[in-house]
């Protein structure tokens, strides 16, 4: 995925989907890979039932029209003999992150998580990489944060803006509110809530930290929809290989090593299956709009069953995702 990343990257894949036309937006989360009832022989974690689980942290990029790639995972199967301790999906990310810098380190990276990361580990990092981030706000997580942001709300009346959804504000509306400076352990961020009414109706609270600056209500707007709120793409993702298809979190190697190059594979699979679905048969064709992914996936299988690909196929060309 790595390579495979690179060489979109000289192809300026991303570039239309970089947040303030420069930051590479990366959202990471961690999942179950394989669960099996009876145990593994070697590989995974315990739980209370007695079964055991390999659990993954992924790291996906951002694409153009909604594209999600695979680019790095840490497994958190990693258990310390001397403490005695299992591994946690933050000390994963201490390993991946360091990884990604050594990998990438002049990329402008911006880092999009839940709210397990907001905290001052992540921060820190964030601040030692150079990298910005869009992090999920929990009051019962970060409390302290939480109580001194709703303190100085009333002080930062100025700092408001109404977006209207839709023609006049027909499918609901949404309201910022935000509070730059605010103080998390030793570690200074920006809050941004975001209040959004729709027209089911429902009203539903958003709250993100993050580390960009110059909050103008034209970048809270940007950060929120375009960067905090593009972390479900991750989760969609988990679930379509869960349950379309692929089979995420099935059992398909007693062996740990070979579990982990089958997961890699996936991964792999997964970002071919984008460029050939997303970029190339629903841009140009009607018909593979209306079809499911998983009957575009057959089609294909079938198709490469019955006919072989020539020897002598042409290089690929331009890869694109819009037919604008």
């Amino acid at each position: 995925p790595v390579l495979m990343f690179r060489d979109l990257l000289e192809r300026r894949t991303f570039d239309p989907a970089r947040l303030f036309d420069r930051w590479y937006l990366m959202v990471v989360d961690g999942s179950v890979k394989e669960k099996c009832r009876e145990g593994f022989a070697e590989g995974g974690k315990s739980s209370t039932s007695g079964a055991r689980y390999r659990y993954v942290l992924q790291l996906s990029v951002i694409g153009p029209e909604g594209t999600l790639f695979p680019l790095m995972h840490e497994e958190r199967d990693v258990h310390n003999p001397e403490t005695d301790k299992e591994d946690c999906e933050l000390k994963s990310f201490a390993r991946l992150s360091q990884r990604l810098k050594k990998e990438f380190p002049k990329l402008p990276i911006c880092l999009v998580a839940d709210a397990l990361y907001g905290c001052q580990a992540i921060l820190a990092a964030c601040q030692l990489f150079d990298w910005k981030y869009v992090l999920t706000l929990k009051e019962g997580r970060q409390p302290t944060t939480w109580d001194e942001t709703l303190r100085l709300l009333p002080l930062n009346r100025t700092n408001r803006l109404r977006c209207l959804l839709g023609p006049g504000g027909k499918e609901g509306l949404q309201d910022f509110r935000w509070v730059e400076n605010v103080m998390l352990g030793e570690h200074q961020t920006n809050v941004i809530l975001q209040g959004e009414v729709t027209t089911e109706p429902r009203a539903t609270l958003y709250a993100y930290i993050t580390n960009f600056s110059n909050l103008t209500p034209q970048r809270v707007a940007v950060v929120v929809n375009h960067g905090g709120r593009e972390r479900h793409l991750i989760e969609d993702t988990f679930n379509t290989q869960k349950n379309n298809g692929i089979g995420l979190e099935h059992v398909f190697c007693a062996n740990a090593t070979a579990s982990k190059n089958y997961y890699t594979m996936m991964q792999v699979a997964q970002v071919l299956w984008i460029l050939t679905c997303r970029g190339c048969l629903q841009r140009l064709y009607d018909w593979a709009r209306r079809a499911t992914e998983q009957g575009l996936a057959r089609a294909v299988w079938e198709g490469l069953r019955a006919c072989r690909l020539p020897q002598d196929l042409p290089p690929l060309g331009q890869i694109r995702f819009s037919s604008a």
